[in-house]
């Protein structure tokens, strides 16, 4: 994460999430959300999705700490997935959820269920790849805000928690 001139790396623990510094070590903050997903972050803004008590949530960043901004509590036994952020949405896609939140706001803008799993999307071109059906199928989606749009799906037969990736 960067802000200003200062450079920063954001860990994921187990229940929380550290704002380290890169060449000393030294621990800037600690914020409730961790877990096994990546966080995403654009500018001061983040996105993290763990179990409960935080599901799906936004944060905004600074050198002090991360302020909550809203919070999707999912059921589901694992909502470990990465999220991905793009324009001024933020996209979770897996462990039986897919869901569009509004950035700022946190508002959902659109939710799906649909038998998935626990690996991570990919965006490219405008499109969003994720496994589902416990890695049988690979989709592509429409990265919209609007509406969930399934543009295509092939039956793969990959692992369940694989995360697609991209080549040429």
């Amino acid at each position: 994460w960067t802000h200003k001139d200062s450079h920063w790396l954001i860990v994921n623990e187990r229940k929380s999430v550290a704002c380290v510094h890169p060449e000393t070590g030294e621990v800037q903050w600690t914020a409730d959300g961790g877990g096994d997903s990546t966080p995403a972050i654009v500018g001061d803004f983040m996105a993290l999705s763990q179990v409960i008590p935080i599901g799906l949530a936004g944060y905004r960043l600074s050198p002090k700490g991360a302020d909550i901004l809203w919070s999707h509590v999912l059921d589901a036994r694992r909502t470990q997935t990465s999220p991905i952020i793009y324009k001024d949405h933020v996209y979770l896609l897996g462990a039986d959820n897919h869901l569009c939140v509004q950035k700022e706001t946190g508002s959902i803008a659109w939710s799906h269920k649909l038998r998935s799993n626990i690996s991570s999307p990919l965006l490219a071109d405008d499109k969003l790849f994720v496994f589902g059906n416990n890695g049988n199928d690979l989709m592509m989606l429409k990265a919209s805000g609007q509406e969930r749009i399934e543009l295509a799906k092939a039956k793969v037969r990959a692992l369940w928690c694989p995360s697609p990736s991209i080549a040429d």
